[in-house]
């Protein structure tokens, strides 16, 4: 526990940070994970808060997984790494989430590899993917989802029901 410098004039703030080190996986680098969180409220502002996680570059099969989700990778082998940035208030959400996998391979099928960015808005949400074959574009898809940030978790706790336009542009080179 520590206090927050991001929401340091407001009334009341503070942030906790986390660390997660595991023993080194086979290929020798420990699963490490960081999550870091602020909030603050205060002399008329609502609460706000924020957080970043960010998993470093892991082996897969090295993921501390239970025994069912291993198996349904079935094999499956390379590296993931992934970062979330956001931050809101009690109703409201924005921010980035991203992951990168890297060198898959299952069998003799691979390597692959795939990134992922969404990008959480007050008014929309942008989506992008690619996916690389032998470092070939393999298939890119973006666009927008019709999910606002603006009342997103305040929908949430209602328990509204989503149905999103998309208008995601879909690219599968020749």
């Amino acid at each position: 526990v520590r206090p927050s410098s991001r929401f340091a004039a407001t009334a009341a703030a503070g942030g906790v940070d986390g660390w997660l080190r595991a023993a080194a996986s086979a290929d020798g680098a420990p699963l490490h994970a960081h999550a870091s969180v602020d909030a603050g409220a205060g002399r008329g502002a609502p609460l706000a808060w924020a957080l970043g996680l960010t998993l470093a570059p892991q082996a897969i099969e090295a993921l501390p997984l239970p025994e069912a989700r291993r198996a349904a990778l079935g094999g499956l082998t390379g590296r993931v790494a992934a970062r979330a940035d956001l931050h809101g208030t009690r109703d409201d959400v924005a921010g980035e989430v991203a992951v990168e996998l890297t060198d898959l391979v299952r069998g003799d099928r691979g390597p692959l590899a795939a990134g992922l960015a969404v990008r959480l808005a007050p008014e929309s949400t942008r989506v992008d993917l690619k996916v690389r074959a032998r470092d070939v574009v393999a298939l890119a898809a973006s666009g927008e989802v019709g999910v606002r940030g603006r009342g997103l978790l305040a929908d949430l706790r209602r328990k509204k029901r989503f149905d999103p336009d998309f208008d995601l542009a879909l690219d599968v080179p020749d």
